[in-house]
């Protein structure tokens, strides 16, 4: 169901009405392409891995150790991108997390700054300082996303469950010029730290940003004002779970989000005790309402 909000549409998803069940690939995709990857003793990959595909290449990143570069038709090995250590080039922290390669680049965290490494030159292309604030919350940001007009933007992960601001827009001196309202707080406990990446990405030259836990809306990014896209639809029980503290059990998550011209298609976790007690991949076709989803193994 979708309906309009500032002439953008926005889609009502009602998880409640996703049936398991199989899905057929064909329906959604009309071309599968298998490349093996060559790996070697320098580029050993872990079952935990990354990845990034664009038109020519193929980068695998192990966030806390390295990044390597593929070729996108054969799988042959090119490079290390970059990799944990101290030298020019190379990352204290780690790799962040991103929903994309815009223009060939991976972003790696060095504890003030994050830098902007050339997949394929190797080359340093930016270097964008954290954002500060008087009251810390700006520390909370995990991953820079490039924006537009040399600007990005970065979710404010909420580790009091108090803070106000939800996501900032700041350039690459940690200027911020514009900070977006954070209407959803909790009660604090103890142990609840969350520290999340922001999940974005583009669909018709456009951006789109969600929270990765706890919050029920994807928002379009239009004119430095955020426009509801697509609300999900949770039964009672998951409404209240999504306003705990996040590492609450049956809190939901969602690590990616991909749009298409015809289907929306995503994850979601449910928080266990200890590890997630059900994980499942959910496809919804934009043009009919048809929703379904099936276990993820």
């Amino acid at each position: 169901m979708a309906f309009n909000l500032y002439s953008q549409s926005v889609f009502i998803v009602d998880n409640r009405k996703a049936k398991e069940s199989a899905i057929l690939l064909s329906s959604f995709a009309s071309k599968i392409e298998y490349v093996s990857l060559e790996t070697t003793s320098e580029c050993l990959l872990r079952p935990s891995s990354r990845y990034y595909v664009t038109d020519k290449y193929i980068v695998a990143v192990s966030m806390f150790e390295a990044a390597y570069l593929f070729d996108r038709k054969t799988g042959r090995y090119i490079h290390q991108i970059t990799r944990r250590g101290q030298a020019p080039g190379e990352f204290v922290f780690k790799c962040e997390d991103q929903c994309g390669l815009r223009n060939d680049i991976l972003y790696i965290n060095n504890d003030k700054y994050w830098e902007g490494i050339h997949i394929k030159t190797k080359k340093s292309m930016c270097k964008i300082r954290k954002p500060v604030s008087i009251y810390h919350k700006y520390n909370f940001i995990s991953n820079p996303w490039p924006y537009r007009d040399s600007l990005f933007i970065g979710y404010v992960n909420n580790i009091t469950g108090k803070i106000d601001t939800k996501l900032v827009a700041f350039n690459s001196a940690g200027k911020v010029l514009k900070e977006f309202p954070n209407y959803v707080i909790y009660d604090h406990v103890g142990r609840d730290k969350p520290f999340f990446h922001g999940v974005y990405y583009e669909y018709g030259g456009d951006t789109y940003f969600k929270q990765y836990q706890g919050n029920d809306t994807i928002f379009l990014l239009k004119n430095y004002n955020l426009i509801p896209h697509v609300v999900f639809a949770w039964n009672e029980d998951q409404k209240r779970y999504q306003s705990q503290p996040a590492f609450s059990e049956n809190q939901i998550y969602m690590s990616y989000f991909v749009e298409t011209k015809n289907y929306m298609i995503y994850d979601c976790q449910v928080n266990g005790p200890f590890v997630p007690k059900e994980i499942y991949q959910c496809i919804y076709n934009k043009k009919n309402g048809l929703f379904a989803k099936f276990a993820k193994t």
